[in-house]
């Protein structure tokens, strides 16, 4: 049973954010990413947690969350958040964790921030997942 659809960001352009992101990725990460958004989907909110994912620290990230992939010694984190249906959770941004807090690209967090923001008001951002 699946508790979560997950979604995905638009641009403007119509362009899905993630799949253009998991694409320039190697084939080996591409599919531990799905494999993990795949188990999360089956899990309820109160059970996604480390080493699986996280809520990004700090009340200016909030409500932010990051999938933890480790795959050849590097950390995929994709971000994103609940919503904006109560069984979504849409992916904004992909990003690779440098060290402790230190995303690739840099704004990731706060690019994540705002695209959420914006899929909650307008849903014309809101793109599926495949």
């Amino acid at each position: 049973m699946n508790y979560w659809i997950f979604k995905v960001f638009e641009s403007q352009r119509g362009v899905d954010v993630i799949g253009e992101w998991l694409n320039i990725l190697p084939l080996e990460a591409k599919v531990q990413i799905k494999r993990r958004f795949a188990y999360l989907a089956t899990l309820k909110k109160e059970d996604w947690r480390r080493p699986l994912a996280a809520k990004l620290k700090g009340k200016k990230y909030d409500p932010i969350w990051e999938i933890i992939i480790k795959w050849n010694k590097i950390q995929y984190r994709p971000l994103g958040c609940f919503g904006p249906e109560e069984d979504n959770f849409t992916l904004l941004i992909g990003a690779i964790e440098r060290s402790t807090g230190i995303f690739e690209p840099r704004n990731a967090p706060e690019t994540a921030k705002a695209r959420c923001n914006l899929i909650h008001k307008d849903r014309r951002f809101l793109g599926e997942y495949s």
